[in-house]
């Protein structure tokens, strides 16, 4: 990940100096898609600071595969973006148990405002976490 920092004119213009104010934030999708593996691979309470951001989708992966825990992960999904990534808005999840495997497949639809962007994502939830599956469809 490449920081810049954010500059803005001092008001003192006889000296035309800049004051560095914030780290600059990046907005393109590839940030945007690596921020939501970060959400759902983070357990409420393991960042200090924030101790609210995660889904902890981990939690159903002792649970029974079924439906019935696939609409849950659904919900949980649809409740951690709207609620920590605000650069994107959800148009879509479907999440789909794959019995025969032992995971669930989540498909999320998204659009990214900022950047005129309407994608599809496939994503598997497994014995070994949660990974995106493809880029943009």
């Amino acid at each position: 990940m490449d920081l810049a920092e954010n500059t803005k004119p001092s008001n003192n213009a006889s000296y035309g100096k800049t004051t560095q104010t914030d780290i600059h934030a990046s907005i393109d999708e590839g940030c945007i898609m690596n921020s939501l593996t970060n959400l759902f691979n983070t357990v409420p309470g393991q960042k200090i600071l924030n101790p609210e951001f995660g889904i902890n989708l981990m939690q159903w992966l002792f649970e029974p595969v079924n439906e019935f825990t696939a609409r849950e992960i659904g919900e949980a999904i649809q409740f951690g973006i709207t609620k920590f990534e605000p650069r994107i808005q959800l148009t879509h999840v479907s999440v789909i148990s794959d019995q025969e495997k032992n995971q669930y497949i989540i498909k999320l639809a998204i659009q990214i405002p900022s950047l005129n962007i309407s994608t599809t994502h496939d994503a598997a939830l497994n014995q070994f976490g949660f990974e995106f599956l493809t880029e943009n469809e």
